[in-house]
């Protein structure tokens, strides 16, 4: 009897520290979430891209043409512009944002909306409407100002 007692105890222990150990490991993980995003301009983002390669950027525009990726469907590439540029100059700068559907359908992003994403940045890794773009964005989060 007293050694199933000592061998409850001692599984008792190691559950313990399994549990502390997977809290730390909770709290390590809650701390890493905290992402911090290099706040850019839209036209210094697009026209500067290599700057930014790797690293979370956080910039606004105004969505000028969406469409599904059509090699994956629970993707849309939401085009973005700087505000009433298209307008006046005919498209001289913009990115690619890449939102998955759930949060595309979350946030109900329309053409015409004006957009702050975050996310990282990567170059010359979207064809679309047969052109390679300079600049896409993996948006990690993404608002409707």
């Amino acid at each position: 009897m007293d050694s199933m007692v000592a061998a409850n105890s001692s599984f008792d222990e190691s559950v313990s520290k399994n549990n502390s150990s997977d809290s730390s490991s909770s709290a390590a993980k809650s701390t890493t979430r905290s992402i911090h995003y290099d706040k850019v301009d839209l036209e210094t983002f697009a026209t500067e891209t290599d700057k930014y390669i790797g690293k979370n950027v956080e910039t606004s525009g105004e969505v000028a043409y969406i469409q599904k990726n059509p090699d994956n469907t629970d993707i849309y590439y939401v085009v973005i512009l700087p505000k009433d540029d298209h307008a006046s100059s005919g498209y001289s700068y913009g990115t690619v944002t890449e939102i998955n559907m759930d949060t595309f359908d979350e946030t109900n992003i329309n053409e015409g909306d004006n957009i702050t994403v975050k996310g990282g940045a990567l170059t010359s890794t979207i064809k679309l409407n047969g052109k390679t773009l300079k600049s896409d964005i993996v948006v990690d989060s993404v608002s409707v100002n």
